[in-house]
């Protein structure tokens, strides 16, 4: 799975955003901009083996990839949820989930989603979100 993120000049900072992960971040240069953004992720995720691999497309356009895509997917169900005010026990509702462990299992990054499952998942969260990602197998 590929995660986009995107770096642009406000005034007198650089923005760093990846909007599925519910990202942002500011730096005085472009150079610490790129610099910085694997740390955003991995602050987060909190796993000492993870690596994150960035790719730039251009100026302010960049991938993410990662060797374990389902922490990151984790991330991305968490933000989603927690941006629409749901609970985990709301989300297990609307998925039909009889305990919250099955959700949660995703979320924590213990599990890794078919992409039909992950689809399953936005959708009990958010029927109209369309995430930027793409869901391309990581080599």
């Amino acid at each position: 799975m590929i995660f986009r993120g995107k770096v642009y000049k406000d005034k007198n900072y650089y923005l760093i955003e990846i909007p599925d992960l519910g990202l942002m971040s500011q730096s005085k240069t472009l150079k610490e901009a790129k610099k910085i953004i694997p740390s955003l992720i991995l602050d987060l995720v909190d796993k000492n083996r993870l690596e994150i691999s960035i790719s730039f497309l251009n100026r302010s356009s960049f991938l993410i990839q990662s060797s374990e895509p389902k922490y990151l997917i984790g991330l991305m169900l968490s933000h989603l949820r927690k941006s629409k005010g749901l609970t985990v026990r709301e989300v297990c509702q609307n998925l039909n989930f009889k305990s919250t462990r099955a959700y949660t299992a995703y979320e924590y990054g213990e599990k890794m989603p078919s992409p039909k499952k992950l689809e399953e998942l936005i959708q009990g969260i958010d029927h109209a979100y369309v995430p930027v990602t793409e869901l391309v197998k990581f080599a």
